[in-house]
């Protein structure tokens, strides 16, 4: 079972639900939306995808004009990179 939140360009945030249909959740500021896809594109450069998933497995998407970056993690061999891990955080309790 997981978790999954979709963050849109115009700001507005949705849950993915287990039946693959979504409920919105609210909507950021443009500036605030702004500051977060900056960021992404920031990892991106920095970090050009990661995916060492495991038994618990956390993870960053970002798609983009049919281009996709995923960050995935939980593999105990190897450590997410701090900037990854914090970005997470963030979008968590930007979410709640």
């Amino acid at each position: 079972m997981y978790k999954s939140f979709e963050i849109h360009q115009d700001g507005r945030v949705f849950n993915s639900l287990p039946d693959n249909s979504q409920s919105r959740v609210k909507k950021l500021s443009k500036k605030h939306t702004r500051e977060i896809f900056m960021q992404v594109d920031k990892l991106k450069l920095n970090h050009p995808s990661f995916n060492h998933p495991g038994n618990m497995t956390w993870f960053i998407k970002y798609y983009f004009a049919g281009d996709s970056t995923e960050f995935k993690w939980g593999e105990s061999q190897f450590s997410v990179p701090n900037e990854i891990k914090d970005f997470y955080t963030q979008l968590n309790t930007i979410v709640k």
